[in-house]
């Protein structure tokens, strides 16, 4: 049987080290750090870590209905995705994930953009 990314990679102790460093990139960000701005980042950090681990074949899943739910209030636009999308592979890669592994799990964030793009 064929390892998941998930444990692939270590499991959530890799994964938590990627959105941690992710986080920190977001922050600096000047699109989409301001949409973090009043939020606890602990609790966000730790939905985000449930969420990268989904993407890669991890045990944390969340259903597009509870994902929509999360983002409906916020106004994130075409713009600020395709930014998450561009520090999410940086971060992957900056943490040596292989380039079809980082296309996988960005394809599988992809998926998921009708579902936080305020439409």
């Amino acid at each position: 049987m064929e390892k998941t990314l998930f444990e692939k990679y270590g499991g959530f102790s890799f994964v938590s080290r990627i959105v941690m460093d992710l986080y920190d990139r977001l922050l600096d960000d000047d699109d989409v750090g301001p949409f973090f701005d009043d939020v606890e980042m602990s609790r966000i950090v730790d939905h985000q870590t449930k969420f990268v681990s989904s993407l890669m074949g991890g045990p944390a899943t969340y259903t597009d209905d509870q994902i929509a739910r999360m983002h409906e209030r916020l106004d994130i636009g075409s713009a600020h995705f395709d930014q998450l999308k561009v520090l999410l592979t940086q971060t992957l890669t900056d943490h040596g994930l292989a380039p079809e592994d980082v296309a996988t799990i960005v394809g599988a964030f992809e998926v998921r953009r009708g579902l936080v793009v305020d439409q």
